[in-house]
């Protein structure tokens, strides 16, 4: 592994350090779950905002990359170590004691999760991406913008090589550009699994499952077949699914505080991750945000609108340079007619 890809971990860890020492000041201290949530949006958020202004300024290239992520990792670090050295103790994110403990049906379960996803790992490293998709769109766009250094729309026949929403394809160009190579191109889709793992935790504890409960829902998110196939490829399914399950669980901690900002801000950032992700992300978001939108009504009556324009803002706002492009080309073909 390139060094140079440890400064996006490190960074995602900067920021779920930071999301932890945040949880434990709450009345009700977050579980490790949701802490993982915040900093998994926080950090598509960074990579949304590095490969937007780079491109403006026709700089995705390494040097710049290598600086723009060294300073998320010092915003980040520098964060969190601010205040961790706020307060006293020590106290790293716990699981379960069941979970930890002699439980032979937990173990049994986590067994098999780790067995699929550290298999699926080595597919995914050991086989250079391949597939139809990867070498005429996915790949093939990222390809154009590290010539180019930039997203900007450019000359070609494969219409949806600039029209489809573009994130999965911002970390393959990440990724790509850091390492050198495209051998972590597969990875995006199989850190996507792990997260919708993670995420289907938090809400199976929060719709009132026990331990045992939750690593099985883990594993039966991960054995999807589908799935399976996916998470070891360039497609952007699983990685749309993690914004989705992202935004389930932020409506849920949203609804459950009584509209609280916060939630109500990651709930609209998710949406706006999910929709800059694919086009489905449309058919999902709509329906939870008409569910969300009519609980907040309920019980917060005229405050719900506040909220809810908020939501709204952050979901256009992810997306909107992507938006904007895209309204702009098709604007200039209507003139041509």
């Amino acid at each position: 592994m390139s060094w140079t890809l440890g400064l996006l971990a490190l960074t995602w860890f900067g920021m779920y350090g930071t999301a932890h020492e945040i949880g434990r000041r709450r009345e009700e201290p977050w579980h490790w779950q949701i802490a993982w949530v915040f900093a998994t949006i926080a950090w598509g958020i960074t990579l949304v905002a590095i490969t937007e202004l780079l491109s403006l300024l026709v700089m995705l290239r390494r040097d710049a990359l290598l600086v723009a992520w060294s300073i998320a990792l010092l915003a980040a670090g520098g964060l969190y170590l601010r205040l961790r050295t706020r307060r006293l103790g020590w106290a790293s994110p716990q699981l379960p004691r069941d979970v930890t403990g002699a439980d032979p049906a937990i173990l049994t379960l986590l067994t098999l999760l780790i067995m699929i996803m550290l298999t699926l790992a080595l597919v995914a490293l050991a086989y250079a991406p391949n597939t139809w998709d990867s070498m005429t769109y996915h790949l093939s766009r990222v390809m154009h913008w590290q010539q180019n250094a930039s997203v900007a729309h450019y000359a070609t026949n494969i219409d949806r090589q600039i029209q489809m929403p573009p994130f999965a394809e911002f970390v393959i160009l990440h990724l790509d550009t850091l390492s050198g190579n495209d051998r972590w191109a597969n990875m995006v889709q199989w850190f996507a699994m792990v997260g919708c793992a993670v995420g289907v935790t938090q809400i199976a504890r929060r719709l009132g499952a026990s331990a045992r409960e939750q690593v099985a829902a883990a594993l039966l998110t991960s054995a999807i077949p589908v799935g399976v196939t996916q998470a070891t490829s360039t497609q952007n399914d699983y990685v749309v699914a993690l914004w989705m399950v992202c935004a389930v669980a932020m409506a849920i901690e949203l609804l459950r505080s009584g509209g609280a900002w916060l939630y109500g801000g990651g709930l609209g950032l998710a949406l706006g991750l999910a929709i800059l992700t694919k086009g489905t992300a449309m058919v999902l978001a709509v329906p939870l945000a008409l569910i969300v939108g009519g609980a907040l009504v309920w019980h917060l009556r005229a405050a719900a609108l506040a909220r809810g324009a908020l939501i709204a803002v952050l979901a256009l706002a992810v997306p909107a340079g992507h938006l904007h492009v895209i309204n702009h080309s098709m604007a200039r073909q209507l003139a041509r007619l």
